[in-house]
């Protein structure tokens, strides 16, 4: 096991225990302070807990990230769990923001995106 996946492994194994053990407050708490720093593949991990879980208090933290990334692979991952939230305003707010910045819009990760986005019958 390479050094990357060690730390792919120890991030579920961090973000397993709290979403088992932990009150949804003490989750949602380090999610949002895990979603200010984490990138890449931590960022996948953590975002994959988010739809599974939809913390409080995350929802305008993954805006932001959206709005101020410029890496394709990550604004997938964040429109996702935007996505998994279910939640109309949200998903409203979520459409400005990639209508503002559209360094997500090529190649793959457009189609990848927009297919996302057609799920929840919303469109660009």
């Amino acid at each position: 096991m390479d050094e990357l996946e060690e730390k792919e492994e120890l991030l579920h194994g961090l973000f397993s225990t709290a979403a088992d053990t932990s009150s949804k407050e003490v989750f949602s708490a380090i999610a949002q302070l895990q979603l200010q720093r984490l990138t890449g593949g931590g960022l996948r991990i953590l975002g994959e807990y988010i739809q599974d879980l939809r913390p409080d208090g995350c929802q305008q933290l993954l805006l932001n990230r959206v709005k101020n990334s410029f890496i394709a692979y990550e604004q997938e991952m964040l429109i996702q769990s935007i996505l998994s939230y279910d939640d109309d305003v949200l998903n409203q707010k979520l459409l400005q923001v990639l209508r503002e910045n559209e360094s997500w819009d090529r190649g793959a990760w457009s189609y990848t995106i927009r297919s996302a986005l057609a799920e929840q019958d919303l469109y660009l």
